[in-house]
Formats: structure tokens, sequence, C-alpha cells
């Protein structure tokens, strides 16, 4: 779904915006898998990486990353978990942030 056309439905301005986050997401979720896939050894490292570093600053992608890595959709799903849940899995593993340079 790249796209919802609403119409003429009335729907209220939050549900909208949420409706188009949970699109952008599942698309950006899509490409960053489908860029790494063809990288049969290591695609699910790059994948986890490019993850963490994207929902390191969104708390609307982490907290849906989290929800969507708790029900892994084939093995490599299952490997990306397994790198960028936490223990408990309710979190992420997010990148170590490094201090500005002086």
């Amino acid at each position: 779904l790249r796209a919802l056309p609403l119409g003429d439905n009335p729907i209220p301005r939050e549900h909208l915006a949420t409706i188009q986050q949970v699109i952008v997401f599942n698309n950006q979720f899509s490409s960053i898998k489908g860029r790494h896939q063809h990288f049969q050894e290591f695609g699910h490292n790059l994948t986890a990486e490019a993850l963490k570093t994207w929902a390191a600053d969104n708390p609307f992608v982490h907290e849906r990353l989290v929800r969507r890595l708790n029900a892994p959709r084939g093995a490599s799903e299952e490997l990306v978990a397994k790198l960028v849940l936490t223990e408990d899995k309710l979190s992420l593993r997010l990148p170590v942030q490094q201090a500005p340079e002086r």
C-alpha cells in the first residue's frame, strides 16, 4: 500500500495523520528490507543497522518497529529481530550516539 485514497470519507485529522504515518512506516520498512535482501550472507546485519538508525530519533518508528519485529514474517526478519530487539523484546538496541568532535 503506497497511498490511501480516502475520498470524501470524513476522517478526523488526528486519525488521518496516524494512518499516513503507518503507511510511511510500512513503505520505509519494506524499502530498507528490500535494499539489503540480495546480500545473502549479511543482509540481515545491514537491515538491522539501517532500522536501528531510522528508529533512533523517532519515537513512533521505535514503537512501531518493536511491534513489527515481535511478529517477524520470515526467517530474515527473525534474524533481524534477534539483532535489533533487546532480550525482553520490549525495546530496541539502538546505535551508540557518538559525542560531537571539538
